[in-house]
């Protein structure tokens, strides 16, 4: 995950995790009930699956979740997935924006992490900054 606010988030993640095309954006995680689109309960939302239009307001705030024709892959969290929920509305509340880039826990050309192990070893061999590993939080120096 990572903040869609930042500049050049998005090549920053390629460049440093998904090693892949730069026209790939990632899928912006938001608070379903914040979230407004007159499609939202006819589809599921849950899982990056379901490409969206989005308006300009909504593009700003996650630019590097954006397709330049102002569609994403977006991923509507609720209160259901209480964890998840709880970190998007503690973003929104120091930042004023509820939302993060999501992207699968996986390297360019591996299958997605599934054990500790896989998320140790992925996370080594990237250069991703922390891993949160249940209750621990591991970073590199």
């Amino acid at each position: 995950m990572a903040n869609p606010r930042i500049d050049n988030i998005k090549e920053r993640l390629n460049k440093k995790i998904k090693f892949r095309e730069e026209f790939h954006p990632f899928a912006p995680a938001i608070l379903k009930r914040k979230f407004n689109y007159e499609y939202k309960d006819k589809a599921d939302f849950s899982n990056m699956t379901i490409t969206a239009k989005v308006n300009n307001t909504d593009a700003k705030n996650f630019l590097g979740a954006v397709y330049e024709d102002l569609t994403s892959r977006i991923q509507l969290v609720d209160s259901s997935n209480n964890i998840f929920d709880r970190l998007l509305c503690e973003i929104g509340r120091t930042s004023g924006h509820d939302s993060l880039i999501n992207t699968s826990f996986n390297l360019k050309g591996e299958p997605i992490v599934d054990s500790p192990a896989d998320a140790l070893r992925t996370f080594f061999s990237s250069g991703l900054d922390v891993l949160y590993l249940g209750d621990a939080k591991i970073v590199k120096s």
